[in-house]
Order: C-alpha cells, then structure tokens, then sequence
C-alpha cells in the first residue's frame, strides 16, 4: 500500500512523488486519449515544475538507496492509477457532487474493513485532540479537497485539475512556514516560481489561428 511505502523512503521523495499525478495526467490525455493536442511547451512545462518541486523541497539533501525502490515503484503505480481515476471521473462526466459522495463511502468501506482485519478499533481511547484533528482532516483535507477536486476536474479541465499535484509539497512546506516558522530560503523561493511557471505552460493554450 502506499502508506507502508512512504515508510521506506525519505519524505522529501515521497512528497516529490505527487508530481506523477499531473505528468501521468497529462501524457495520457493528450498521448494516450488524445483528448488534448499535444504540445511541447505543455512537456517542457512539466519538467519545470517537477524540477521547481525538487528544488523547493531539497531533493539534493535525500540519500536515496537500493532498498528503497521498492517503496518508490508502489507510489508511482499508486498516483499513476490516481491519474487514471481523475480521467475516468472526467470521461464519465460524474457531478461533483456524487463523485465525491461516491469517493468517500468507497474509502470509509474499505478502510473499514482493513481496521478491522487489521487491527481492534474499538479498542482504541483516543482523545480529544486526536478526535478533533481526525474530523478536520476528514471533512476539510479530504471532503472538501476532493469536491474542489471534481469541480475542477468537470468545469476546468483534468489536465488542470491534476496541477494540484505540483502544490502538495509546496503547500506543505508553506504551511510549515506559518504555523511552526520553519525558514524558507532563496533557492525554495526560486524552485516555486519554477513550479508556477511550468503548470501555466502545462495548462497554456496555443492562441488560435488565423
């Protein structure tokens, strides 16, 4: 599963990772489904990106070894499959509403099973804080992200809504900066604008001609 796989390897990479979700996205749609021309900036776009995620998140700190693969090869399959859903959800013109209502019941059933097979969830005391923290992460994090996701996904586009993708270490680290002042440098700085400018290439369309 992808939570034991982002065990074994360093976080950097695992948020690293996310980017395979909008380049996933994006090859298939315009290679694959042709649904979308193929363009070049919209390549060079995501190699932006991907490059300004690195830099943002310190790529050059991980050490990465051999042992490691493993993890690396299950999170891209994973977030490769993610990609697949988004453009399934979009060919299937599902309403936001119900792909998200859908998309929970689905998790919370299956999740469900896996604790209980798992481990004793009845068993566990967990407090207040922990109570608290669980809902907002559920109804915020999750709920409200994914019917933010299924909007986008049906009134702007999948290629669009796959950029997020990009943002997730970035809000992370930004998120990091405000709530416990971690520092963020001049590099970080230079690495999201890169990410900036590689989604807008990914998602520019070519002015018409004529």
């Amino acid at each position: 599963s992808i939570p034991e796989a982002e065990e074994r390897i360093p976080a950097n990479l695992s948020s690293l990772l996310t980017c395979v979700i909008p380049i996933s996205t994006f090859l298939i749609v315009t290679l694959v489904l042709n649904w979308d021309r193929f363009a070049l900036s919209g390549l060079l776009g995501s190699i932006l990106a991907l490059s300004g995620v690195a830099m943002f998140i310190g790529l050059e700190k991980i050490e990465f070894g051999n042992s490691q693969l493993w993890g690396v090869g299950m999170i891209a399959v994973g977030y490769i499959i993610y990609a697949i859903f988004l453009i399934y959800s979009r060919a299937c013109q599902f309403d936001p509403f119900v792909a998200t209502t859908g998309t929970m019941v689905y998790v919370s059933v299956i999740l469900a099973v896996v604790a209980f097979t798992l481990e004793q969830p009845l068993e566990l005391r967990a407090g207040r804080d922990a109570v608290l923290a669980t809902l907002v992460i559920g109804v915020f994090s999750t709920g409200l992200a994914y019917a933010v996701l299924n909007y986008l996904i049906t009134n702007a586009g999948v290629i669009f809504a796959s950029t997020s993708g990009y943002f997730i270490p970035v809000f992370g680290i930004m998120i990091g900066y405000f709530i416990v002042d971690e520092p963020i440098t001049w590099l970080q700085l230079v690495g999201l604008g890169m990410t900036l400018a590689g989604a807008w290439l990914v998602n520019r369309r070519p002015a018409p001609s004529g």
